[in-house]
């Protein structure tokens, strides 16, 4: 007589279980491929379901088929240098707004409502296409329970996991089939050689947004993630300039942190952009992140974006190569721009930073006056000094078009009401850093500024180390 759970399994009477493990060499127990698991998973009427995965490779040769859908079903690994996943599907969701295909081909979909979280960890996963080609995703969560209204707990968890080769690694979104869309953390992992690290955006076409959120490291010291070798491909869609990001950010996402990540080689770190007001509530912290050596930009804020923690981050080396004529900006720090939107966004509260040996430091840039109350970045008051350290930046002997020139904070906002910014207890080349008027032509500026100026009281220089030859110092006050 039986007892206990039961269910029919490819023929098998099997009690239930919460495990299931593969091995492609057929060891004995296990199953041969991870979708013959799958379905014994989702037969499963266990809470907390988990497919474990010896050392190999799952590919189309040992019998796999692509994409797997794991809805609250986990998959783990034996490590992202043992366990290979190989291969990708149409999903049946259509992105024509990100690379203009018209469906995602894609290795797993995950996500789901109201279930225990599912987990990617320890192994990785490698596109079988020429690196970052359009439309290729490597994990694709389009469901939870993510809300606006007060924190979740994360639905989706990747921990250890190596993605190389897809257009985009992680894409945090939401689907027609779920209220609320993907919470995701993502730690410890890396993304490599292809147009986005991870890519979050609530919004599905023309249909209504739901609000996505998302967590890049978990603020321990092994918790980093490292985006490296990613940049942006000619042609592609009307989102191109958002491309070569370890981070992109779009419409209807909310609470963000990115703590202790590593972003090299690429064009750019972060690319946040919201071009309506969404409601979402101020949640992006951006802190301990190494910004460099980068060819575009370290962050970039269009629009509405708020940033209530902008602390201890290291922007250097982020430089445009030579002969780029077509670059609309040397290579910058941070860019905090209105970009044709109605909203302007907001770093409330930076601190610690180092803006050292970039092309350029920080800008500040509007296109259209802005209102009373806008400008509310603030990096260092008198009674909370700001401590960001601002220095080497500048063009020097590099071969770009002369026309531009480098500097370490550059401010071109023309406010309908007189505003300052509060720049206090700031370090720089030399104190008081030298304030330059518009239209000022030498390489390595202090500070420029059209339209709104801003305070560097108790500003801090001297006792530095001499800059190199291709980033100068700046001319004295």
């Amino acid at each position: 007589m039986l007892s206990g759970c039961w269910n029919l399994i490819g023929g098998d009477l099997r009690p239930e279980s919460a495990d299931f493990y593969v091995d492609p060499s057929g060891a004995s127990g296990a199953f041969p491929t991870i979708r013959a698991a799958l379905a014994a998973a989702e037969a499963s009427s266990l809470p907390n379901r988990t497919i474990h995965l010896a050392a190999g490779t799952y590919e189309a040769a040992t019998g796999e088929t692509f994409p797997l859908e794991l809805r609250g079903i986990s998959l783990v690994g034996a490590g992202a240098d043992r366990t290979i996943l190989r291969g990708s599907g149409t999903a049946g969701i259509a992105r024509p707004d990100v690379s203009n295909e018209a469906e995602v081909v894609a290795a797993l979909v995950v996500g789901e409502v109201g279930k225990r979280p599912t987990t990617i960890s320890d192994l990785s996963i490698l596109s079988t296409g020429s690196p970052g080609a359009a439309g290729t995703e490597a994990i694709v969560c389009d469901r939870g329970d993510t809300s606006n209204l007060e924190p979740v707990p994360p639905n989706l968890i990747v921990s250890g996991v190596a993605i190389e080769g897809f257009e985009i690694g992680v894409r945090i979104t939401s689907s027609l089939q779920a209220l609320s869309g993907c919470n995701a953390l993502v730690r410890a992992s890396s993304f490599q050689s292809g147009s986005y690290g991870v890519f979050a955006d609530g919004s599905i076409g023309d249909e209504t947004s739901r609000f996505v959120s998302v967590q890049l490291g978990d603020g321990t010291s092994s918790g980093g993630n490292s985006f490296r070798l990613l940049q942006a491909e000619a042609e592609r869609g009307v989102l191109s300039f958002f491309a070569g990001a370890g981070l992109a950010t779009r419409r209807a996402v909310t609470r963000v942190t990115v703590q202790g990540n590593q972003f090299s080689d690429s064009d750019q770190g972060i690319f946040a952009y919201e071009s309506a007001a969404s409601g979402a509530a101020a949640g992006f912290v951006i802190v301990d992140n190494d910004f460099g050596a980068l060819r575009n930009a370290g962050v970039q804020l269009f629009g509405y974006p708020i940033v209530d923690r902008l602390e201890n981050n290291r922007f250097h080396d982020i430089s445009t190569p030579d002969g780029r004529e077509d670059i609309t900006f040397l290579g910058v720090g941070m860019v905090i721009d209105s970009y044709n939107t109605d909203g302007f966004p907001q770093v409330r509260h930076a601190r610690g930073n180092s803006f050292v040996e970039n092309d350029q430091g920080l800008i500040f840039r509007s296109n259209r006056a802005l209102r009373a109350g806008e400008l509310q970045s603030n990096f260092g008051t008198m009674s909370d000094p700001g401590q960001n350290t601002f220095r080497c930046n500048g063009v020097g002997i590099r071969l770009i078009p002369r026309s531009v020139v480098g500097g370490d904070v550059f401010v071109a906002i023309d406010a309908l009401q007189r505003s300052n910014i509060p720049f206090e207890g700031n370090g720089w080349d030399h104190a008081p850093p030298a304030v330059s008027p518009p239209l000022a032509t030498f390489d390595g500026i202090d500070i420029y500024t059209a339209g709104t100026s801003i305070d560097v009281a108790g500003a801090i220089g001297g006792a530095m180390s001499p800059c190199p030859d291709d980033r100068p110092a700046g001319p004295p006050p």
